[in-house]
C-alpha cells in the first residue's frame, strides 16, 4: 500500500494531524462582534432613511410655497399701481391651516433694510409714510413643517406708477 504523504503545513508542533472539521466553525465572542456590527450599521441605515424622509418633505413644502410665492410676485407685477393697495394676496393651499400670505409695502429705512410701511390691502391713511414711485412690494410665506417649525420665505418686486 501506498503511504499518503501529508503536507507540513497539517502537522502541528505536537506532531498530531487536526482534522478540517475541529478547526471549522465561530466561537461566541465572533458572533456577538458580528452581531454588534450589524446592529450597528442597521441603526445608522435606518436612521439616514428618516433623515433623508424629513428632508424630502421640507423640500416639498418650501417648493409649495415658492411657487406659491412666485405666482403672488406676478399678480402683484401685473397690477396698476392704483390698483396695488386694494391687493389681497390668495390664500395658501398644500401647506397646511396655520400658512399664511402676506403683502406689504416696504421702503428702504437707511440702514441697508427694508421698513414696512403697511400690509396689503391698505388705505393710504393705514400707512406709515406715502409710497414712493416706484413701490418695493414684499411677499412673505410663513408656514409650520411637520414638526411644527415655522419656516418662512420672502421676496422684494417693484411696482410703478
Amino acid at each position: 500500500m501506498a503511504r499518503r504523504r501529508e503536507r507540513r503545513s497539517d502537522i502541528p508542533a505536537n506532531g498530531k494531524v487536526r482534522l478540517a472539521r475541529e478547526r471549522a466553525g465561530m466561537t461566541l465572542l465572533e458572533v456577538m462582534i458580528a452581531g454588534g456590527v450589524l446592529t450597528i450599521g442597521f441603526v445608522l441605515l435606518f436612521g439616514s432613511i428618516i433623515s433623508i424622509s424629513a428632508t424630502g418633505s421640507l423640500s416639498e413644502d418650501r417648493a409649495t410655497a415658492v411657487a406659491h410665492m412666485s405666482s403672488v410676485l406676478e399678480e402683484v407685477r401685473g397690477l396698476a399701481f392704483n390698483d396695488l393697495l386694494d391687493y389681497q394676496p390668495p390664500a395658501l393651499p398644500g401647506l397646511g391651516a396655520a400658512a399664511e400670505v402676506e403683502a406689504a409695502l416696504v421702503a428702504d429705512d437707511g440702514a441697508g433694510g427694508l421698513e414696512t410701511l403697511g400690509v396689503l390691502p391698505a388705505s393710504l391713511g393705514d400707512l406709515a409714510a406715502a409710497p414712493p414711485n416706484p413701490a418695493t412690494v414684499r411677499v412673505t410665506v410663513r408656514w409650520r413643517d411637520r414638526a411644527g417649525r415655522t419656516l418662512t420665505t420672502s421676496a422684494v418686486t417693484m411696482v410703478g406708477r
